[in-house]
């Protein structure tokens, strides 16, 4: 199975500051398929086709299916009663861990492959391991039970057992279970020469629910993350400045989604428990 963000990223070593802890529990360094720093920005020209089109004059808009422009993220995130991942965000902690379960589709309609990711921030560096699963089997895994025979068909990549353990070890350890989901669209850009490679995605039409509910908020705002293996290109200022990006050092998805959720008052009774804690 071809990963998605896989065809679009690289591993990003040039320039980072330190290593993953090797010693972090539920982190194998070997099966490692993602190691990069991250910029965020919030975009404020509107409306995003002129975005697009001001970034396109620069970087040119990966199409990841040949065709589709926009591509539909659907995000389900996992946390303990007691909202530890949320915990670790807004504490800053200095190593944090977060499952989350992503799917991809075009048009609203979305392949039904899930794709469990264990992510591992470390210091500002984002590690990342992950593998998909049919969406068919996930009730099984979610329960506990092993499907690795079924991982091992879908997934090639070195390591597999060992980032699917890693998974399913973090799930248990921190009693994680499925909260939340965010939606939102995405369009990619991304080059690469003999200066390096380059990535910018831009997010839109956030839309948060807490599951098992009708709670829902969407949120307007335009997220833009930039990713750049060796040399910095000289007219990145140039292209911010002409759409309003301001960068942002700390913007998570999942921590804006239990915060807005918790203010609505059908969702705030279920998430009290673990703000309160």
């Amino acid at each position: 199975m071809i990963d998605p963000e896989q065809a679009l990223d690289r591993e990003a070593t040039d320039g980072l500051i330190g290593e993953i802890d090797s010693n972090t529990p539920g982190v194998n360094q070997e099966a490692s398929l993602f190691l990069r720093q991250e910029r965020k920005y919030l975009v404020g020209l509107r409306p995003v086709e002129d975005v697009t089109k001001t970034i396109s004059a620069y970087v040119p808009i990966y199409r990841y299916s040949g065709k589709h422009d926009v591509t539909n993220i659907r995000t389900t995130y996992f946390d303990s009663p007691g909202l530890n991942t949320y915990r670790e965000y807004i504490q800053r902690r200095k190593v944090r861990r977060k499952i989350r379960m992503r799917q991809y589709g075009y048009n609203g309609q979305f392949d039904p492959v899930s794709w469990l990711e264990l992510k591992v921030k470390d210091h500002g560096i984002s590690k990342k391991e992950r593998f998909c699963l049919l969406e068919d089997d996930l009730p099984e895994f979610l329960a506990g039970k092993d499907v690795l025979d079924r991982v091992r068909e879908m997934n090639t990549v070195k390591g597999i057992d060992q980032i699917y353990l890693d998974v399913r070890a973090i799930l248990s350890s921190m009693t994680l279970m499925p909260l939340l989901q965010v939606r939102y669209d995405r369009i990619s850009f991304q080059q690469q020469d003999d200066n390096g490679f380059l990535r910018i995605t831009l997010d839109q039409n956030l839309t948060f629910e807490l599951l098992g509910s009708e709670a829902q908020y969407t949120m307007d705002v335009v997220v833009m993350e930039v990713k750049v293996t060796g040399e910095r290109p000289a007219w990145l200022p140039e292209l911010f400045e002409k759409i309003g990006a301001k960068r942002v050092k700390r913007f998570s998805k999942f921590a804006n989604a239990v915060e807005y959720l918790s203010s609505i008052p059908r969702a705030a009774q279920f998430l009290a428990g673990g703000l309160s804690e």
